[in-house]
């Protein structure tokens, strides 16, 4: 069974608070991910983008420096490429997740106040995971 099974599993079982955090903790992590791919594609770019004095110097011949260029403009792409494919795959967990935490919102099914309590609780738990995410 995947985790993913595991959380609906899980929710479905139980109406403690426990997996509602769970769910906040893990969103705060994939926020974090999420940031994590982007700066590594900006370092991507720009080391594909920026010309480095040492490889392109007078000094190595135009045949070497030739097939350096051709060798980092093909790392790179299959860098950008993996970066894309896991940014897709981020994007799928995400829908996942945020189907759980409806699943959550419609499984407790509480009533007008604690309703809006409990969506102010998790959207302040949500705040503090990311905050405690870019920490690390």
């Amino acid at each position: 069974m995947t985790g993913w099974l595991l959380q609906e599993a899980t929710v479905l079982s139980t109406s403690s608070l426990e997996a509602t955090q769970e769910l906040h903790n893990i969103r705060a992590h994939q926020l974090y991910y999420a940031s994590l791919l982007e700066d590594f594609r900006k370092t991507v770019k720009f080391i594909r983008d920026t010309r480095n004095p040492a490889i392109d110097s007078d000094g190595i011949p135009a045949a070497t420096r030739a097939r350096n260029a051709e060798l980092m403009e093909r790392e790179c792409s299959n860098l950008m490429d993996e970066i894309d494919r896991l940014d897709l795959s981020r994007k799928m967990l995400d829908k996942q997740l945020r189907n759980v935490m409806n699943l959550v919102g419609a499984y407790l099914n509480w009533s007008g106040l604690d309703q809006l309590m409990f969506y102010r609780r998790c959207s302040m738990l949500s705040t503090l995971m990311t905050a405690d995410a870019w920490e690390k």
